[in-house]
């Protein structure tokens, strides 16, 4: 397990996008350094451009545990990607009809 690349959740971020805003996904690369029972240590790999609200002294090497909250990680075969800015306004039309 050790040396496994996971995904990292970030707190999610709001988007505007034309009259409305969605949350978006922030899921950003981690490799596992270390286990301790059921937690594991993870380097986050963060996007500067994207992640400024975030202090990367805090991500760089962080303590979390399995799961799809915000601060867990996931391996990355269980993570749904959305491809563009339409297709997830198409996914929000179809569930407010």
């Amino acid at each position: 397990m050790i040396g496994r690349t996971v995904h990292y959740r970030l707190p999610d971020e709001v988007v505007l996008a034309g009259d409305g805003s969605y949350v978006k996904d922030r899921i950003r690369p981690a490799i596992v350094v270390r286990i301790i029972g059921k937690t594991s240590i993870l380097h986050v790999f963060l996007d500067p451009a994207a992640d400024r609200d975030v202090s990367a002294a805090d991500y760089v090497v962080r303590s979390a545990s399995e799961g799809v909250g915000v601060g867990q990680w996931r391996a990355i075969a269980q993570i749904h990607h959305r491809e563009t800015l339409a297709d997830v306004e198409a996914e929000l039309s179809a569930g407010a009809q």
